[in-house]
């Protein structure tokens, strides 16, 4: 390993090893929490999807919703596909995120990231050696990492059974959702369709964005 190298290694040792479990459960803890508040508040009232909506960057997250209610509203003869599976097309969302903790949380994590990352474009200013394509991509494995860790978290929710309650007619859906996404956002979402739902909810979802369905999930590691 040349002296450059060595220094790349040294410089992004803090974020490689960073541990997300306390992001983890502090996703968990809030989405829990406005779970158990949805429901007492609209006892009467039957969702079918839910999903944490971001943006470019995963910036924040916040929850959107859908009724059987609206989908039927939309239905000829069967459910309208794109409206069923596209949170940007669901009615049931809050003006401000409820998610305070993991908000800030994220917002920590961001500001570690970018002084890492300043860090190293002065490092790259100083040297004429190409970067390694790897390297490059580090923004984008710091967005898949805070991604995946929140998968984890809803993961971890529907197993405890806080999502029991929402229909499975005509299809229950969990998910995260990027708005206006690029290919790399959109297979993000891919993903956590794949971690959250059954196969054949993962399979329409694919059939309704056009995505294959068999491709490799995200990595975890930076490599």
């Amino acid at each position: 390993m040349n002296k450059y190298n060595k220094k790349l290694t040294l410089l992004w040792a803090p974020w490689v090893e960073k541990n997300y479990s306390e992001l983890k459960e502090t996703i968990k803890h809030d989405v829990s929490q406005y779970l158990s508040d949805l429901r007492h508040n609209h006892p009467n009232q039957d969702f079918y999807g839910f999903s944490l909506l971001t943006y470019n960057g995963f910036p924040s997250i916040y929850p959107v919703l859908n009724t059987v209610e609206q989908l039927k509203k939309h239905t000829v003869g069967a459910p309208v596909k794109y409206d069923q599976y596209c949170p940007d097309e669901w009615v049931y969302r809050e003006k401000n995120s409820p998610f305070d903790k993991a908000n800030k949380y994220i917002a920590t994590l961001h500001k570690e990231f970018d002084a890492i990352n300043e860090q190293y474009e002065n490092l790259e200013f100083e040297t004429v050696n190409s970067l390694d394509d790897e390297i490059a991509t580090y923004w984008k494995k710091n967005v898949e990492r805070i991604f995946e860790t929140a998968v984890d978290a809803l993961a971890e929710l529907q197993s405890e059974g806080h999502f029991s309650w929402i229909k499975n007619e005509p299809s229950a859906l969990l998910m995260i959702w990027f708005p206006d996404a690029s290919t790399w956002e959109l297979n993000m979402s891919r993903e956590s369709v794949r971690r959250l739902n059954t196969e054949s909810t993962y399979q329409e979802f694919c059939e309704v964005f056009e995505l294959n369905e068999n491709e490799v999930p995200l990595g975890k590691k930076v490599t």
